[in-house]
């Protein structure tokens, strides 16, 4: 066995037997992606070795294959498979300027991910959060600048109906900077939400900014503040009460009864893409920007984003994007499937409520284990109509 360190974070092996790939385990350390190049499938007699090797493993696994491959289910027990052609690409820059504890805490989440616990991913999420801002909190920092944005009020926040579709706006300072002030306001439209979708008779939710960005994500500075208010002991698992509330005001919409629909425009970044991923769909404008930049301000994102964006766009897509904090266009977006629908300026909302109406008439009782069928549907339904 070949084995290259590309960096301390990335290591690459050339093998054929996964057994040789086990014995040489010490050899390798812990990286953060093992890089597995193997012409054919790696062949060893010991699957079951084998498969608690990888599942246990505290570091990702790519399996490097050649341009012809295409990822499959017998990629695994792989954590994804990708094209030699591809890997330069994808390993460039995947961990520059991130630190050590950044790139453990962010990797945790992804290796829990295997299990297919979302509540595990979810708690290593929270306590990754706290272990990076006790970090950064214990640093030496520059005072950020007050954002100068006003305080919200109730009315930052509006809950309309019509014809059985909820529509929630966000109409807050800033761009629906998410402020002290935004948070609050935030909880407490979304607990009226909860509470009329427990009521019935809605047949979906759609959530919006009523000006030209859904989101600009949140108030870095006010999250420091908050979190070096804050006890935590991350490695209990028990997190402070306000995030923990704060946490499933993002987090409960994947599980409501009813399709709730993202409408985006703009920025759409940080705590505002949580928000998009907690949704079932995702219909975007032309102008997205979209993601998760919170590793560029050294830390992750703790309000079900890792968690979703793994969902709708896979572990390798996933990691690049939480690690890279890169921001998307439209078209990328789509490619990657965290855009379901793709319209022109200002036509979002209608378009969701479309879809909306479609899942309704056609299928009556909303399955969250339908939503891509849902989705297929209305998309066949539309083109049949052009």
């Amino acid at each position: 066995m070949i084995i290259k360190k590309r960096n301390e974070s990335i290591t690459e092996v050339y093998v054929t037997e996964a057994a040789e790939l086990i014995r040489s385990t010490k050899e390798l350390g812990e990286p953060a992606l093992l890089v597995i190049h193997a012409e054919h499938p790696l062949t060893d007699t010991a699957e079951t070795e084998v498969a608690e090797y990888f599942r246990n493993a505290p570091y990702l696994t790519a399996l490097a294959r050649g341009d012809e491959y295409e990822q499959t289910e017998s990629s695994q027990p792989f954590d994804f498979a990708i094209a030699e052609a591809e890997l330069e690409g994808y390993l460039t820059d995947l961990y520059k300027d991130r630190t050590p504890l950044q790139i453990r805490e962010i990797t945790r989440c992804f290796t829990k991910a295997r299990s297919g616990d979302t509540e595990e991913v979810m708690a290593a999420e929270s306590a990754g959060f706290y272990r990076l801002m006790a970090e950064k909190n214990a640093k030496p920092q520059e005072a950020l600048p007050d954002s100068g944005v006003p305080e919200n009020t109730p009315d930052s926040f509006t809950l309309t109906e019509a014809d059985g579709i909820l529509t929630l706006t966000m109409n807050a300072a800033g761009n629906n900077l998410m402020t002290a002030s935004f948070f609050r306001y935030y909880e407490e439209i979304m607990e009226q939400t909860e509470r009329r979708v427990s009521e019935g008779g809605c047949k979906g939710l759609i959530i919006t900014g009523s000006g030209r960005h859904f989101s600009v994500g949140a108030d870095v500075a006010a999250l420091a503040q908050r979190s070096s208010e804050e006890e935590c002991d991350p490695d209990s698992s028990v997190f402070p009460p306000q995030h923990l509330r704060q946490k499933h005001c993002f987090t409960f919409m994947h599980e409501l009864p009813i399709p709730v629909v993202s409408a985006v425009s703009g920025f759409c970044i940080g705590s505002g893409s949580e928000i998009a991923v907690s949704s079932h769909y995702r219909v975007c404008e032309k102008t997205l920007r979209a993601g998760q930049p919170e590793s560029t301000f050294g830390i992750l994102p703790a309000l079900g984003g890792i968690t979703r964006t793994i969902g709708i766009c896979g572990i390798r897509e996933a990691y690049r994007l939480i690690m890279t904090g890169e921001l998307m266009n439209a078209e990328t977006a789509y490619r990657l499937h965290w855009a379901d629908i793709v319209t022109e300026k200002k036509q979002s909302v209608s378009e969701a409520e479309e879809l909306i109406r479609h899942i309704s008439s056609k299928y009556g009782q909303f399955d969250r284990s339908r939503i891509k069928e849902y989705l297929a549907s209305y998309l066949e339904e539309r083109r049949s109509t052009i």
